[in-house]
C-alpha cells in the first residue's frame, strides 16, 4: 500500500470543530471542518448591521500566520450559509506605493484605434455586485485610497471618474469587507514596520485580534506532543522578552515535517 504524504498524515490528525451558523430563512447549518477560536465572534459582527443598518465591517489583526487570510475565506463561506445565496471571496494585498487604480479600476487602450476605456476592478465589482473582500496588509494602504474608500463605505455610494458616461455607482447590500494586519492601523506594533491609518478609517472598522489558536495547533501537530510545547514554550518567551519574533503555527508545521520525515 502506498504511503501517506506527510500532508496527509498532518491532516487526518485534524479534530473537526463544528460550528452552527443561523440562515436567514430555514434551519440553523453546521458548519464543517477546523475554525480559529475568534471565527463565531467575527460572524456574529457581520451577520448584525449597524444603527443605520449598514453592514458591519471587520480588521483582523495578529502575527503573521495566525490564518487571517484563511479565516477570510471561511467568512465568506459561511455568509453563503447564513445568507442562502453565494458570497464571492476576493482579495488584493496593499502596498504603501499603490495607486488608486489597483482599488478603483484603469483607463486601458482597449478600443478601436487604442481609445482608452474603463476597466473595472475587483474590488469595484464586488462593491456594485456583492461579495466579502479581504484588504491584505491593510496599514500599508495610501492616505488617498483610504480616504476614498472611507467615503464609499460611509455612504453606500461612490464616484468613478474613469468611468466615462456612467460614473456614479451604488454599494450593494450584499459587500463585506475584512482587513488584516499584523498591526491594528495605529503604526508599528513589535516587529512590523506600520504607518498609521486615519481614525475615521479605522472606525469603519470592528477591531478583532486573532492570535494563535492553541487547538488548531493540537489537532494539526498534537501527534508530536513534545516539539509543540517546546515551540509553546518559546513562544511565551519570545513574548516575554520583546524580542520581536513571531514563533508561529508555520515555524511549528515546518519543524514538525522535519521531525516527521527523520
Amino acid at each position: 500500500a502506498a504511503v501517506p504524504s506527510i500532508t496527509e498524515q498532518v491532516m487526518a490528525n485534524v479534530q473537526v470543530h463544528k460550528h452552527s451558523i443561523p440562515r436567514v430563512d430555514g434551519e440553523p447549518v453546521i458548519l464543517d471542518g477546523v475554525q480559529h477560536a475568534r471565527f463565531e465572534d467575527v460572524m456574529a459582527v457581520l451577520m448584525q448591521k449597524d444603527e443605520a443598518q449598514k453592514n458591519r465591517h471587520v480588521w483582523l489583526h495578529g502575527p503573521s500566520g495566525t490564518g487571517k487570510t484563511h479565516m477570510a475565506q471561511q467568512c465568506a463561506e459561511a455568509l453563503t450559509e447564513h445568507l442562502g445565496r453565494e458570497i464571492r471571496f476576493g482579495a488584493l494585498s496593499c502596498q504603501s506605493g499603490m495607486s488608486d487604480s489597483a482599488l478603483f479600476g484603469w483607463l486601458l487602450p482597449l478600443g478601436d484605434d487604442g481609445r482608452f476605456e474603463y476597466q473595472i476592478s475587483q474590488l469595484v465589482d464586488f462593491m456594485i455586485n456583492g461579495g466579502l473582500f479581504l484588504l491584505d496588509e491593510a496599514a500599508n494602504l495610501p492616505p488617498d485610497c483610504a480616504a476614498t474608500l472611507n467615503m464609499v463605505l460611509g455612504n453606500l455610494r461612490g464616484f468613478l471618474p474613469k468611468r466615462l458616461g456612467n460614473p456614479e455607482f451604488l454599494v450593494s447590500t450584499d459587500f463585506y469587507m475584512l482587513c488584516a494586519d499584523n498591526s491594528d492601523g495605529t503604526g508599528s506594533h513589535g516587529g512590523y514596520i506600520r504607518n498609521p491609518q486615519d481614525t475615521s478609517f479605522l472606525n469603519r472598522f470592528r477591531m478583532r485580534r486573532i492570535g494563535y489558536d492553541k487547538g488548531i495547533e493540537r489537532a494539526l501537530y498534537g501527534t508530536d506532543l513534545p516539539w509543540l510545547k517546546r515551540c509553546w514554550k518559546l513562544r511565551d518567551e519570545v513574548e516575554e522578552l520583546r524580542i520581536g519574533k513571531d514563533i508561529g503555527s508555520r515555524t511549528i508545521a515546518e519543524g514538525y515535517m522535519l521531525r516527521a520525515a527523520y
